[in-house]
């Protein structure tokens, strides 16, 4: 950010996070000889996890002085 009438300021964070993604179905299938009688897929819930790894802050540069 600019200050009016001083040397300019960065101010900032970040962060480096880890995570998985999953989805999926169960299917499921009855068959008697070889026939098919029943055929389903039931969808399981997604799941998302996020961990943070890493994080931090950007300095902020001292005021000259004088």
């Amino acid at each position: 950010m600019d200050v009016p009438g001083g040397a300019p300021r960065v101010q900032g964070s970040w962060a480096l996070v880890g995570g998985i993604d999953l989805n999926g179905a169960l299917l499921a299938h009855l068959k008697i000889f070889g026939t098919p009688l029943i055929e389903g897929r039931l969808p399981l819930p997604a799941l998302h996890r996020e961990w943070p790894l890493l994080t931090g802050t950007l300095p902020t540069p001292a005021a000259p002085k004088g």
